[in-house]
């Protein structure tokens, strides 16, 4: 997860993914493994990026300027799933202002990955949807709910209980 909020409230935010997922939530740093069933979200202070290291997948922080203008920026790490994952990759962009993730979005449509957003009814601010729903990038745009069983449709997977 990316979400742009300051690096403070970030360990706080990072607790309420855990409480409202029931899974183990971690914040990204060096080679901090992918593990199905845990969340890793971005710092506050760097771009969360993924690379393939001896089989694993594991997060590391970039520092560098992005268009968006954001730290953490979504390009980053949708950019950097797209290459580890060679374009297997499903991603949503939910509620959020201004464009970023559209660059890493298109990465991700031209290597074979998918993109879902959020739908305009039920954003706060239609922002960063709207923007890669108007590119064409998505395969749908919904309600958060629906997002879910779309992309684990898309795979052939079943809820987890």
């Amino acid at each position: 997860i990316t979400q742009h909020l300051p690096d403070s409230f970030i360990p706080v935010f990072a607790k309420q993914m855990e409480m409202a997922a029931g899974r183990p939530a971690a914040l990204a740093d060096e080679g901090i493994e992918l593990k199905r069933g845990h969340i890793v979200i971005a710092p506050g202070h760097g771009h969360m990026v993924v690379r393939k290291s001896g089989g694993r997948y594991v997060t590391g922080l970039a520092y560098h300027p992005v268009k968006s203008g954001c730290m953490p920026s979504v390009d980053p790490m949708f950019e950097s799933l797209a290459e580890a994952f060679d374009g297997r990759v499903a991603a949503v962009l939910l509620s959020g202002m201004g464009r970023d993730g559209t660059e890493g979005a298109q990465l991700i449509a031209r290597t074979g990955g998918m993109l879902y957003a959020q739908n305009a009814e039920t954003c706060a601010v239609w922002g960063m949807p709207r923007a890669v729903t108007e590119m064409g990038l998505v395969a749908a745009a919904s309600p958060p709910e629906e997002l879910a069983e779309k992309v684990l449709a898309s795979v052939g997977a079943e809820a987890w209980a």
